[in-house]
């Protein structure tokens, strides 16, 4: 379905100087082509503010239709974070270095918002993880959402952790490892790939499971449905564990805590001008390289030009 917003939330990195000028360039942009605007700052509300930008709340995006998000793939991460359960449509202009999650190159937005607003975008969803971390007496120790993972890994010592690990009450296997990665079908290309996790399209509702160098047994990366329930049942350990959202917000985890982890599908809508760029995209920054000899087609050739 296209979508064509009438009023976007733009929200500028923290601290990017660069960011912020094109903000406004955008916003003027905008505002000639009768399309409400509201600049604000990534940054929470305790942080350094950018001159003269308000810091990103919740509520300020409740009247718009979109979120402009210039940044790279970590502000994007914190911005969906922040609009869960409620989420809006994000379009990313990217301002980081790897940039998998954003759209538009910050060296040529115009043409690019100006498909937006004709209506050549659409709306494509994606699963995000709900976690919660449960004390051993019962208590609640922490709990919210995660766009790409929830990972379960030791501290500073290079000693492995151990845990055991349910599935819909189901044990499935006590395991000592570095650590494991709850990731999400979008987040397949980020830790979860590192650790030898299989590349999902993103729109697919599956959760992955993902060990870091487990010891001893066998236990693969496993895909399961959305609606999954995982367990995951902290072991007596003389080390330091944590709990990781994204690689951006962590909380210790101690010996009897659970950490429960369910998958919330179309939480993290993406707009897209190409329901392909994800194939694109595994080509363009390194997932998947030609092997020797490999044929380009017209269309793939790296100056852009038939051949």
């Amino acid at each position: 379905m296209k979508f064509i917003p009438r009023s976007l939330l733009i929200v500028v990195k923290a601290h990017n100087t660069d960011a912020m000028r094109e903000a406004g360039e955008i916003a003027d942009w905008l505002e000639k082509r009768g399309i409400s605007s509201r600049v604000v700052n990534s940054a929470a509300p305790s942080d350094p503010q950018l001159s003269g930008l308000p810091p990103f709340e919740k509520a300020l995006a409740n009247d718009m239709d979109a979120a402009l998000v210039l940044g790279g793939d970590g502000t994007m991460l914190g911005i969906g974070r922040a609009l869960q359960p409620r989420a809006i449509p994000l379009l990313g202009i990217n301002f980081g270095k790897v940039g998998f999650l954003t759209e538009i190159s910050s060296r040529d937005w115009e043409p690019h918002l100006q498909a937006l607003l004709d209506g050549d975008f659409s709306v494509q969803g994606h699963s995000v993880l709900h976690w919660a971390l449960v004390r051993g007496h019962g208590e609640e120790g922490g709990s919210g959402w995660a766009i790409n993972d929830v990972v379960f890994a030791r501290g500073n010592v290079a000693r492995a952790v151990t845990l055991d690990l349910f599935v819909d009450d189901i044990f499935m296997s006590r395991l000592r490892c570095d650590g494991i990665i709850i990731s999400t079908a979008l987040g397949s290309t980020a830790y979860a790939a590192s650790a030898g996790g299989p590349l999902m399209f993103p729109s697919l509702n599956t959760t992955m499971i993902t060990p870091v160098c487990p010891f001893a047994g066998a236990f693969p990366p496993l895909v399961l449905p959305s609606s999954a329930c995982i367990r995951l049942k902290s072991v007596q350990s003389v080390d330091q564990v944590f709990v990781t959202i994204d690689g951006q917000e962590h909380l210790p985890v101690e010996p009897g805590d659970d950490l429960l982890i369910r998958g919330e599908t179309d939480k993290m809508p993406l707009l897209v001008r190409d329901p392909r760029w994800y194939l694109r995209r595994l080509g363009q920054r390194g997932f998947i390289l030609p092997g020797p000899g490999s044929y380009a087609p017209p269309e793939a050739a790296p100056d852009g030009q038939q051949k």
